[in-house]
């Protein structure tokens, strides 16, 4: 079981937890960091590791569950799905969430979209 890592949780942010949670997986996932059939973090340690209800992790998996990321075995815990890549429109999807967690991010510092744009433009 490889660990969940680089997971930290914005409790402050106007996405909810679970989806903060659901989408770091999701992008490990598709990015490759978890193989085929690969057991991820179960319930119970990503609870304490996140100090958040267990409930909150149970609806992230559900919902992996629902999309095709993981598949849960009754018992033995939640399993990496595999995952085609030319999954580009679950790619997509990820990278509007990751950008719109960055906006959120440097607007609250007080810098603007076009800040952001131009910073971008520079590391190009």
């Amino acid at each position: 079981m490889k660990q969940i890592e680089n997971l930290k949780v914005d409790y402050k942010s106007i996405i909810p937890v679970y989806e903060q949670i659901k989408q770091h997986i999701k992008v490990n996932i598709l990015s490759g960091n978890y193989s085929a059939d690969e057991k991820i973090t179960s319930v119970r340690e990503m609870s304490r590791m996140l100090q958040v209800n267990q409930n909150t992790i149970v609806k992230a998996y559900y919902q992996l569950e629902q999309e095709g990321f993981v598949y849960s075995q009754p018992g033995r815990g939640y399993f990496v799905k595999a995952v085609k890549n030319s999954e580009s429109r679950e790619k997509e999807e990820v990278f509007r969430y990751e950008t719109k967690a960055y906006l959120e991010k440097i607007t609250a510092m007080g810098f603007s979209v076009n800040d952001a744009i131009a910073e971008m433009e520079k590391m190009n």
